[in-house]
């Protein structure tokens, strides 16, 4: 997807079945193969949907043009909004890839598509798992409970804003945008 007014193009990826035995190893591994390209990898159990990276990565983007943010490297820029929280550390602990990570998200971006989709095919070949999109989404309700703890999301906001005839999981997801787009109001 390409993002004009900030001349990027960005592609969002889940894998199922990941193993990683030295994370490590394994997230130098895949910075350096993305190359010219950059890349965040995330957990993809605390992830809520593409429009959940989607937003944060954009938010990111914002900030880093307007000279607000909070991180001097988009990467780490964009891995704070998809936690919506300030801290590095906290950002890491929530979304951070460990040797129990099965699923994972990868969010990748650069100046060119043609940049995006060589990185895509190269770290594709370097994860050890299968390629699944479905991983980002809240299918079911394991998910969907560990993401409402995660982000303090309550039963009472996911049945006020519902009646807008979004799923549970939908409506979830819409709401977790939304907090780590307020992200930049956190000063």
């Amino acid at each position: 997807m390409e993002i004009v007014e900030y001349g990027k193009v960005i592609s969002i990826l889940g894998f199922k079945n990941v193993h990683i035995d030295n994370v490590d190893i394994f997230l130098k591994q895949i910075k350096s193969t993305a190359h010219p390209a950059s890349a965040q990898i995330l957990d993809a159990q605390h992830v809520a949907g593409k429009p959940h990276l989607l937003f944060a990565f954009l938010n990111a983007l914002k900030s880093h043009q307007s000279g607000q943010a909070i991180s001097k490297n988009l990467d780490m820029e964009t891995l704070l909004y998809v936690s919506g929280s300030r801290q590095i550390t906290r950002a890491i602990e929530m979304l951070g890839v460990t040797p129990h990570t099965s699923t994972i998200a990868l969010i990748i971006f650069a100046l060119t598509a043609n940049e995006v989709k060589e990185a895509e095919n190269k770290i594709t070949l370097l994860v050890p798992g299968s390629r699944d999109d479905t991983v980002l989404e809240v299918t079911n309700q394991e998910k969907y409970l560990n993401l409402m703890k995660t982000f303090g999301v309550t039963e009472l906001e996911i049945k006020t804003v519902s009646g807008s005839g979004l799923s549970k999981y939908e409506t979830l997801t819409w709401l977790i945008v939304e907090r780590v787009s307020l992200l930049s109001t956190k000063r």
